[in-house]
């Protein structure tokens, strides 16, 4: 598994796994999905998003197969729906703080120091040294 801070704040003893698991599934709950996102901004047509569901249906695929597959996925799709995900998605670290799972202050401190491993060591972490 990659170094991420996530990984860092459980080996680091900050929060436990069970307590960064319990966050995860917390962030998929209060996460909108794929066709809602799509649908609230408007990002297909109401005609497209009906295509899609009846390709999902008849071929049991995933929203975004059926997307590929019938032609209205695209570059330029995928960068929308990246920007309205950071917007609508809560943050996994968000999570942790307001489900006082850890202080932001503790959060801080530790992001200080998973910063200072990653400067570092950046080859531990995916980077490359500049």
């Amino acid at each position: 598994m990659k170094n991420t801070f996530s990984k860092f704040l459980v080996d680091e003893g900050a929060i436990s796994s069970e307590a960064l698991v319990c966050a995860f599934i917390k962030q998929a709950e209060d996460s909108p999905s794929l066709p809602q996102l799509v649908k609230d901004h408007q990002l297909l047509s109401n005609s497209e998003i009906l295509e899609v569901y009846a390709h999902q249906v008849k071929h049991e695929a995933s929203f975004q197969s059926s997307c590929m597959t019938l032609g209205v996925w695209s570059a330029e799709l995928e960068a929308k729906l990246e920007s309205v995900i950071l917007q609508s998605v809560p943050s996994i670290f968000k999570i942790l703080v307001d489900q006082e799972l850890i202080s932001l202050s503790a959060m801080t401190m530790k992001m200080d120091e998973f910063i200072a491993n990653v400067l570092d060591e950046p080859e531990a972490y995916g980077l490359h040294a500049a």
